[in-house]
């Protein structure tokens, strides 16, 4: 955070998305995919479309389309579950260090 050039705004946003979309996501390749996303387009409207590869344009096409396809069906199948379920899928690290305390002897 401290390297990221605050002044330059078509570095210093995709990185503050990055940082965001992280823990917001609960998924490091989402949060990354925000900011690669975000970059490409700031670049593109910002009139230095030109100095960044035509592949990085094609993988935050193909990242938009995960988002809109892939993402949005995994949300909706998710909403489809019990609340009990939902919740051990989105925390199961934190109810097995549960269960491992409850089951230890005394």
């Amino acid at each position: 955070m401290a390297k990221i050039d605050r002044k330059d705004y078509t570095e210093s946003i995709p990185a503050f998305l990055i940082i965001i979309g992280i823990p917001l996501s609960y998924s490091i390749a989402d949060g990354l995919a925000l900011g690669f996303i975000s970059y490409a387009i700031i670049e593109a409207f910002n009139g230095r479309g030109r100095e960044i590869s035509w592949l990085t344009y094609v993988l935050a096409i193909v990242l938009v389309l995960y988002f809109v396809f892939v993402r949005s069906r995994m949300a909706s199948s998710q909403r489809e579950l019990p609340a009990a379920q939902r919740q051990s899928l989105r925390l199961p690290l934190v109810q097995a260090r549960g269960r491992a305390k409850r089951s230890r002897p005394v």
